[in-house]
C-alpha cells in the first residue's frame, strides 16, 4: 500500500511541474516556445522579466506562421512575472499576411490553456485561440487582433487592456460560452469587439470601450451589462443578431445603436447620449427594439430614432417608458423618423412605427444609480 501511495504522489508531482523561462539563463530555458515544448499537460510555465523576441514556425489550421509562444502542449498554465515586466513580440509592428502571432494553440492537440500577466505587442494576432483559453491580467498593444478564434468554447477574458488593437476580440463560426469581463479596450480605429457566424453565449460585463465598437453579425447573440461604449464608436447588430443590454452607457460618435437585417435589441436601465447623425437607427424589414427605463438623448440637430426600410409588413418598435430629455410630446415626435415620415407612395410604403408614449417625464429610476457606478469606474 505504501509503495502504491508513493507512486501516486510521484505521478501527481510529475503532472504539476513548474518550468522556468529566464532570459539571463538562471531558469530551465531562455526561450518561451522551448520551455512550452518541454512541458507536460498540467505543468506551469513561468516567464521571467524581459522582452522576448524569439519566434518559431508553427503549423496549425492549415497555416504556418511565425509564433512567439507556440502552445503545443495541452492544459498548461503560462504565467509571466508581471504584466509590465514580460513583453512578447517583435520590436516593430509586423502584420505580414496572417502572421506573426503571439500565443497560438496547436489545433487538434491543445484544448485548454491559461495565460496570465504578460504583454503582447506588434503582432498580427496576439492570441490565436481554438478550444478554451483563460486569459487574465494581460496587455495587448499595436496588434491587428487581440483574441482571434473560431469554434472556440469557454473563452474567458478578464482584466485585459488593449490599446491600438483593431479587433480586441474577433471570432465566430459558432463559438460559444465566451465571457469578457472587467477589461478596457481603446483606440480600435472604429472597429472593436466583433463576433460573427452564430457566436452564442457571449457575456460582456463591466468593460470600457473607448473608440471601440461592439459588433454582432450573422446570427450571433450576446448579453452586455455594466459596460460603457464611448468615443467614436457604437453598438451594431447585423444579419439576425440579438443583444440584451442592461445598465450600459453608449455615447457620442455618429450614432449609439445600429440595428439592421432582422436583428433584435432589448434591455433596460441604459443611457444613450446621442450621436451626430442619430442616436438609434433601425433598418428593416423586421429589426426590432424593446428598450425601457432608459435615458435616450439626442445631439442638437439630429434625430433621436430613425426607423427605415420596413416595407414587408408592419413592425412596432417599443421604446416606451424612457426619459428623452423633454416633457413635450410634439418635440419628441418630431425627433423620431419612422413610417409616417418616410413613406413615398406609389413606389413603396414604410411600415415601421416607433412607440414612445407613455414616456417618462424625468430621469427614470435605476439610472441615477448606474450613472454613479460608472462615474466611479470609468473616465468620461
Amino acid at each position: 500500500m505504501v509503495a502504491i501511495l508513493v507512486l501516486v504522489m510521484a505521478a501527481i508531482h510529475a503532472e504539476a511541474a513548474t518550468i522556468r523561462v529566464e532570459q539571463d539563463g538562471s531558469g530551465d530555458f531562455t526561450e518561451i516556445s522551448t520551455g512550452i515544448l518541454a512541458a507536460a499537460p498540467g505543468d506551469t510555465v513561468r516567464i521571467g522579466a524581459g522582452w522576448y523576441q524569439q519566434s518559431v514556425p508553427l503549423s496549425t489550421g492549415g497555416n504556418t506562421e511565425e509564433t512567439y509562444a507556440a502552445v503545443v502542449v495541452d492544459s498548461l498554465t503560462i504565467v509571466g512575472e508581471g504584466r509590465d515586466d514580460v513583453i512578447i513580440g517583435p520590436a516593430e509592428p509586423d502584420f505580414t499576411l496572417q502572421g506573426p502571432w503571439g500565443f497560438a494553440l496547436l489545433q487538434g492537440v491543445v484544448t485548454h490553456v491559461r495565460i496570465e500577466s504578460v504583454t503582447v505587442v506588434n503582432v498580427k494576432r496576439a492570441i490565436e485561440a481554438s478550444g478554451s483559453v483563460v486569459a487574465t491580467d494581460l496587455a495587448i498593444r499595436d496588434c491587428e487582433s487581440g483574441f482571434f478564434f473560431t469554434f472556440a468554447f469557454g473563452l474567458r477574458v478578464t482584466n485585459v487592456e488593449t490599446d491600438r488593437v483593431r479587433f480586441p476580440v474577433l471570432g465566430g463560426s459558432q463559438a460559444s460560452d465566451i465571457v469578457i469581463r472587467d477589461s478596457v479596450f481603446r483606440s480600435c480605429e472604429q472597429r472593436g469587439v466583433s463576433l460573427t457566424n452564430g457566436a452564442s453565449g457571449v457575456v460582456i460585463d463591466g468593460c470600457e470601450l473607448v473608440d471601440c465598437a461592439v459588433i454582432l453579425s450573422f446570427g450571433s447573440s450576446a448579453t452586455m451589462q455594466a459596460t460603457a461604449v464611448l468615443g467614436e464608436a457604437s453598438v451594431a447588430l447585423f444579419n439576425g443578431s440579438r443583444l440584451e443590454m442592461n445598465n450600459c452607457i453608449v455615447g457620442s460618435g455618429f450614432g449609439n445603436l445600429e440595428i439592421t437585417g432582422n436583428s433584435e435589441i432589448s434591455g433596460a436601465n441604459n443611457v444613450f447620449r446621442g450621436g451626430s447623425v442619430q442616436t438609434i437607427r433601425l433598418s428593416g424589414p423586421m429589426s426590432t427594439a424593446t428598450i425601457t427605463n432608459s435615458h435616450i438623448f439626442r445631439v442638437d440637430g439630429s434625430p433621436v430614432v430613425v426607423a427605415e426600410a420596413y416595407r414587408s409588413e408592419p413592425v412596432q418598435i417599443d421604446l416606451r417608458g424612457n426619459w428623452w430629455g423633454t416633457t413635450n410630446a410634439d418635440s419628441l415626435r418630431a425627433w423620431i423618423i419612422d413610417g409616417d415620415d418616410l413613406s413615398n407612395p406609389p413606389f413603396f410604403e414604410e411600415l415601421a412605427e416607433v412607440l414612445f408614449e407613455p414616456f417618462a417625464l424625468g430621469p427614470v429610476s435605476g439610472n441615477s444609480e448606474s450613472m454613479g457606478t460608472f462615474k466611479a469606474r470609468f473616465r468620461d
